[in-house]
């Protein structure tokens, strides 16, 4: 048992707080493409595996206790691809409410570490959160509660503070649907108070499926744009003249600033909604392909970014992209990398 034991230590073994630099990902010779280097990109951080939980530690806690390393590697990663907003999973009410209800987070200790050495290495970086495992149970929520709760921690961590709180909850249901607005609605003006950005995912389907909510038929993605302050449309396909047309059909809705979000991984996702085997058949062609896409997404402008309609290329995300450019997932990875 003893030997049992200490093999899980060493495979979970910490290594103390983020180091920026410490890694072996570094900038190699190979020549990437500038479109894709100078976009604004952000990038989801679940944690540190594509599972909730590895030898008894879970995801969240292994990535904010930066066990092997991991939490060293994901911002030496972003820092080199210069995704400077990171997406950062941090709970949800089916899980964590108690702890949102005593205006505390999850590994707020670590979090707060966590933090305050990627705050100073200018990321920013929004808290991810959601109701529940099911997208269409929303009675669970507690979205009030995580408000009040990052807002207690950032006043508590102030060199640690979230910028933002992004809600990850995508009913398909039209009930759930008007559930999730009535619930955006009301924590929006509380989480705008105490200087928390309210952003939200889109689902392609909210792209078409029309409602009517607080005296006004919209689209779905209408709808959710009137009660945050962004949105990441969830652009999911294998095809990229695909993901270019939802880019392009949000932008034909609104006059407000979108995010285009890509899939890179299997975990979750039919073939049909990842761009993993475009990324795995040639990952430094990827970039050429990134590039193109971000060309593509604003008919007019051609560019993402300030002055454009699409403001950033959002990555879905670190673990998953880290194992389709280098074909292996982060944790146990410990072979120097460049670009491919």
């Amino acid at each position: 048992m003893s030997i049992i034991l200490g093999v899980i230590f060493w495979l979970n073994r910490s290594s103390g707080e983020v180091e920026v630099g410490a890694s072996t990902v570094k900038p190699d010779e190979q020549i990437v493409h500038s479109v894709y280097l100078n976009a604004p990109k952000a990038m989801y951080v679940w944690g540190a595996f594509d599972t909730p939980s590895h030898l008894g530690v879970t995801s969240r806690t292994a990535l904010v206790q930066n066990h092997r390393g991991i939490a060293n590697k994901m911002a030496d990663f972003a820092l080199m691809h210069k995704i400077d907003r990171l997406l950062l999973y941090v709970g949800c009410c089916e899980w964590d409410r108690a702890k949102f209800a005593s205006k505390t987070i999850p590994d707020e200790s670590g979090f707060a570490a966590m933090l305050a050495k990627l705050n100073a290495n200018k990321f920013t970086v929004d808290a991810v959160v959601y109701i529940n495992d099911d997208p269409n149970d929303l009675t669970k929520d507690c979205l009030l509660d995580i408000v009040n709760a990052i807002h207690a921690f950032n006043v508590a961590h102030p060199l640690s503070r979230f910028a933002g709180i992004h809600v990850d909850q995508e009913p398909g249901l039209p009930q759930p649907m008007v559930a999730l607005l009535n619930s955006l609605s009301a924590v929006h003006s509380a989480a705008a108070r105490v200087d928390l950005p309210l952003s939200s995912s889109i689902k392609p389907l909210y792209l078409t499926h029309r409602l009517a909510w607080d005296g006004e038929e919209r689209t779905m993605f209408q709808h959710i744009q009137r009660v945050t302050e962004s949105t990441a449309l969830m652009a999911y396909s294998s095809e990229t003249d695909l993901v270019v047309g939802l880019a392009r059909q949000a932008g034909q809705q609104t006059n407000t600033t979108y995010n285009v979000a890509v899939e890179t991984g299997l975990k979750g996702a039919a073939a049909t909604e990842t761009l993993h085997y475009t990324i795995r058949a040639s990952p430094i062609n990827w970039f050429n392909v990134a590039a193109n896409l971000i060309e593509n997404f604003d008919e007019e402008n051609k560019c993402v970014g300030e002055g454009c309609r699409v403001g950033s290329l959002v990555i879905h995300d670190f673990v998953q992209y880290w194992h389709a450019i280098y074909g292996q997932a982060p944790y146990y990875d410990e072979e120097p990398h460049g670009w491919a």
